[in-house]
């Protein structure tokens, strides 16, 4: 019996050379980048952690809190780092849970959000070691709000893989307030010298500004005043130059620069060839983690911190509705080419988003013109804004909530309209 040549056996020849499998740059970038998000804030958790048990309590206790901020968006990107290496390795996560029992138990862990608040103010007000619990607290009243209104706006929609869901989030968590900061923070030091140009051409401002230099100058060890330090600023602050500078910069230049950045997550899946719901979902989850950056940062001060976070709940629903919208109009434009309509969403989310920072800066020049008031009933037409902002905020959040769930329930039915009709 002749022997078969191995390398011309027919089976051999019949069967296809193997091809080395392809890497998934996309799986690669967001494994680095997620893993580098993952080192930077738990590396600035436990700097923070240092610095803020060296203060002690209470001193340290904001330092801390930001801390625990820090340590939790690191964790917060695990999932990302977990579910791009499954991918990379040939094992890649395919369950959507998030839109099933994850998202479930998002919407109802917002039933515990009273109960953070209480306990969070009760390690607020503690002067033994118990206030150390304030900042876990403090992570816990951020997250489950913004968990609440994602459950609201997403339930239902496509939103991909685990991979793909936690990445868009993680872009909004990370990536987009990096973006709108170093942007931000460009345009403000071109604000601050348009300013300094403009207050040291009046002479009398230039000698109020020396004043309050000097004051700080005579107390370095023991922070001055802050009636005083707020007597001082009241000439520039009392000034329509600047306050209607200041309103430019929040309500205009900001609300441009972030709606334009916070749907990172979805502009990172552009030639994906995804639906408007899925642009919708993953503009909506972008605009999650931007809100939830901002939260636990902005949210982190003792002084009146339940109060603050009621508030920016409202806030949080404006910028997941600002930036779901922004996220469909992107996914209809590389659709179906509607670029007007894009444009217009765009200015629509900047006019939401806008009007929202200036009541919010109408409110803060006004507490300061009150504290500065000559009697307690003195009113100018800043006062009488500032009254009504709180009214104009709380219908805009309320709206926006409503509109979320409204668009949420009608993107499910056109899903299902389209797979019913495929």
């Amino acid at each position: 019996m002749a022997a078969t040549d191995p390398e011309h056996s027919p089976l051999q020849a019949n069967i296809p050379p193997a091809r080395p499998r392809q890497v998934d740059g996309y799986s690669v970038l967001q494994l680095l980048l997620s893993l580098l998000a993952v080192l930077v804030s738990g590396g600035l958790a436990l700097v923070f952690s240092i610095v803020g048990l060296r203060e002690g309590l209470p001193a340290g206790l904001i330092t801390l809190t930001i801390a625990a901020a820090a340590g939790w968006l690191g964790f917060l990107l695990l999932p990302s780092v977990v579910f791009s290496f499954l991918r990379l390795i040939g094992s890649p996560v395919q369950a959507d849970f998030l839109s099933q029992r994850g998202l479930r138990l998002a919407g109802l862990a917002v039933f515990l959000f009273p109960f953070a608040l209480y306990l969070g103010n009760w390690a607020l007000n503690q002067d033994s070691n118990a206030s150390l619990a304030f900042p876990i607290f403090h992570v816990i009243a951020t997250t489950l709000p913004v968990a609440w209104v994602i459950y609201l706006a997403v339930r239902g929609l496509p939103l991909g893989s685990p991979q793909r869901a936690w990445g868009v989030f993680g872009s909004g968590l990370i990536i987009g307030p990096a973006i709108a900061l170093t942007i931000e923070s460009i345009a403000m030091i071109a604000a601050l010298i348009i300013g300094a140009i403009v207050i040291f051409s009046q002479p009398g401002l230039a000698d109020e500004l020396t004043a309050l230099v000097q004051l700080l100058e005579s107390a370095p060890q023991t922070p001055p005043d802050p009636q005083a330090i707020l007597e001082i600023l009241g000439p520039f602050l009392s000034q329509p130059l600047v306050i209607a500078g200041v309103l430019v910069f929040a309500s205009v230049l900001v609300p441009l620069i972030e709606e334009a950045v916070k749907p990172i997550g979805v502009w990172l899946l552009a030639g994906r060839r995804i639906t408007p719901a899925a642009g919708f979902a993953a503009g909506a989850l972008s605009g999650a983690g931007f809100a939830l950056f901002e939260n636990l940062l902005l949210a982190s001060g003792t002084e009146g911190w339940a109060t603050l976070q009621v508030a920016r709940l409202g806030t949080s629903t404006v910028h997941i509705l600002a930036t779901g919208l922004v996220g469909y109009a992107l996914a209809s434009a590389w659709q179906n080419r509607q670029y007007g309509r894009l444009l217009g969403v765009y200015f629509g989310a900047v006019l939401l988003h806008g009007t929202w920072n200036a009541f919010s800066m109408l409110m803060t020049f006004g507490e300061i013109q009150r504290s500065l008031a000559a009697t307690p009933n003195e009113t100018t037409w800043l006062t009488s804004l500032a009254e009504w902002a709180p009214y104009v905020m709380g219908g805009l959040a309320l709206t926006s909530l409503v509109t979320l769930i409204w668009l949420n329930v009608r993107l499910r039915r056109e899903k299902d309209i389209m797979i019913t009709h495929a």
